[in-house]
């Protein structure tokens, strides 16, 4: 693919992005969304691959976790919303991204998927990304994906003859069953889910998935002005062990 081609398909995923964060603000998204409320689903950190696919600042006081397919409608909607959000919180959000491949019903997902990781050891991992999502309708179906994938990594300015190379690799399987695997462990049954600070969100819409935050930045909030109220009282000698005074 030539690199006009290919900016194009930005242009056109623009006009999309737009689009997809109206339709988000007026109804509900299917594909793991109900409610915009958090459920007690509690996602283990400490079982992430070795490597992880982030944006946002490592010290965020907000970390979103999403496990995505590359094949999923529903999950290319999402990428606009998840892009407002970090634009909206620059400071306060880190994503972390995570592949949950629907192998029985998108067959080109796991190499979609290969692909994206293949490009990451180029440092290309989310322009790759960018692009599956962005030309999703090309290669979802297609036998010839393989072909389509190799030339979006031409236009991205990889090495190619690296990238087949990597293709070949079954440790970029390995990652992303592991991911795959850790969806699973907590409670992930479809795509895009995501977690908030570890807790999965039912989320409907844009609106809904801003109020959750806001919601977990002011409970951060309030546990971190309590902590302080608490060690203030601790530091001051005339509240500790004193006993009220009556007159007798």
């Amino acid at each position: 693919m030539k690199k006009s081609t290919l900016k194009s398909f930005y242009l056109w995923g623009g006009s999309f992005a737009v689009l997809a964060l109206l339709v988000w603000g007026l109804v509900t998204v299917s594909g793991g969304y109900n409610s915009g409320t958090f459920t007690a689903v509690p996602l283990d950190l400490s079982s992430a691959a070795a490597f992880e696919h982030t944006k946002g600042p490592e010290d965020a006081a907000i970390t979103i976790v999403e496990y995505s397919d590359f094949q999923c409608p529903y999950c290319k909607q999402a990428v606009p919303v998840v892009e407002q959000i970090l634009a909206e919180y620059p400071d306060s959000v880190r994503l972390i991204y995570r592949h949950y491949p629907l192998r029985q019903v998108h067959q080109q997902t796991q190499l979609a998927a290969e692909s994206a990781e293949a490009a990451g050891r180029q440092d290309k991992f989310w322009e790759m990304h960018d692009v599956l999502f962005a030309n999703q309708e090309q290669w979802s179906g297609n036998l010839g994906a393989r072909g389509i994938f190799e030339s979006y990594a031409e236009a991205l300015g990889l090495d190619v003859d690296l990238f087949k190379t990597d293709l070949q690799d079954r440790a970029l399987a390995e990652k992303i069953q592991n991911d795959y695997a850790s969806g699973n462990d907590a409670g992930v049954q479809g795509t895009p889910t995501f977690f908030i600070n570890g807790v999965q969100l039912k989320a409907s819409s844009y609106s809904g998935f801003v109020a959750a935050i806001n919601a977990e930045l002011a409970r951060l909030e309030e546990v971190a002005a309590a902590t302080v109220d608490a060690g203030a009282s601790a530091e001051d000698p005339d509240t500790v062990g004193t006993e009220p005074v009556t007159a007798e």
